[in-house]
């Protein structure tokens, strides 16, 4: 999914075979951005999450996070303690992050209905170009 700048980065980067979906209102923050996925997904039995600045998720965290689905309507990695991406959206949650608004991801959604995975490592966030650099170093 692409939002700021989206025309920009289609040109810049291979996005392979991806289908590009454009997060419209992307100024609105995260909630935009999830309705936009969850409306992408359809009548998908799960969504997983994973944001563009942690470029880099630990290797089979998204098959972790699967793994551990259950009767819990959502699963997220945790690093250290923390909670993190990926996270696994089951499609009984589509209705409520349909209704988001701001600048805010799932948290109050997921508040005490999330099971937890503890990964390995750690997880990178890049949100500067020197971050960028030392990340591909």
């Amino acid at each position: 999914m692409l939002g700021h700048e989206a025309e920009q980065i289609r040109a810049a980067v291979d996005l392979g075979r991806a289908e590009v979906v454009i997060a419209e209102g992307w100024e609105e923050g995260q909630a935009a951005s999830l309705r936009t996925g969850v409306r992408a997904a359809g009548d998908a039995e799960a969504a997983v999450v994973l944001l563009g600045d942690q470029p880099r998720p630990t290797p089979g965290a998204v098959d972790r996070v699967l793994a551990a689905r259950g009767d819990a309507p959502a699963v997220r990695a945790r690093y250290g303690g923390k909670p993190g991406h990926p996270v696994v959206l089951e499609h009984r949650l589509f209705s409520e992050l349909l209704r988001l608004r701001g600048d805010m991801g799932a948290r109050d959604v997921l508040a005490h209905r999330v099971k937890e995975v503890e990964m390995d490592a750690e997880q990178t966030d890049v949100d500067t170009r020197e971050q960028l650099e030392e990340m591909r170093r």
